[in-house]
């Protein structure tokens, strides 16, 4: 139960430190296994609701590694060779809403509608951390309004800065939740495991940004220095 428990909580850290692109399918199997023997212990466990509860945070964690790898296997080899790189990010500069497309979700619920910007900004930065990034935030929403309502995304600039804004419909951030949202196994989701909203933040920071939450309307706002 330990080693499942430390896979989850350090699965953020070791996300950014993915091997080159030929190494996801092995990485894939080895979830495979994980997820196979999750199952087995579920069955095994049932009876305790605690160790049940362990389970399922391990079993969303690994839906989460898997929504991630399927990013990483739909971007050219290219940018995911800029994730060994040992000095640090691989920056270029990229249209900003051709991320923001890239990071929507294969499947989009007919009761979800999201609202992408019409303008548009060149912004340097890692492109698949990016949309690692933006996925997670669009499926968080998506799964905080349980799959029905709006999502708006604005794009605006400052002087220094290139803004971000996702925002829902959902009911909102229980005030409890908000104080240590970007904290490890902090979600907003009533099961969540509090992993995407961590890596968001530390994928933010390593671009010289900042992020930041508000409720009404649930408002995620990134801010990156333009460079």
């Amino acid at each position: 139960m330990a080693i499942f428990i430390m896979l989850a909580e350090s699965r953020t850290e070791r996300i950014q430190q993915i091997f080159e692109i030929s190494n996801i399918e092995k990485a894939l199997d080895a979830i495979s296994v994980i997820k196979n023997s999750n199952a087995l212990a579920m069955l095994a466990t049932k009876n305790d609701p605690m160790l049940s509860r362990y389970h399922t945070k391990i079993e969303l964690s690994i839906k989460e590694l898997e929504n991630i790898f399927d990013q990483v296997k739909r971007l050219p080899a290219e940018t995911n060779r800029s994730l060994s790189s040992k000095t640090g990010l691989v920056m270029s500069r990229f249209s900003l809403l051709e991320i923001l497309k890239s990071s929507m979700p294969r499947k989009i619920p007919n009761s979800v509608k999201i609202n992408l910007p019409q303008n548009d900004f060149e912004i340097y930065c890692n492109k698949f951390k990016l949309i690692v990034l933006f996925s997670n935030l669009i499926e968080n929403s998506i799964q905080a309004m349980n799959n029905s309502g709006v999502i708006d995304v604005v794009i605006y600039e400052t002087q220094n800065r290139v803004v971000i804004e996702i925002s829902d419909s959902g009911p909102g951030i229980p005030p409890e939740i908000m104080a240590k949202l970007f904290n490890s196994l902090s979600s907003t989701k009533e099961n969540g495991t509090g992993l995407g909203t961590k890596m968001a933040k530390t994928i933010v920071e390593k671009h010289g940004g900042d992020i930041s939450v508000k409720n009404n309307p649930t408002t995620f706002t990134i801010k990156l220095p333009k460079r």
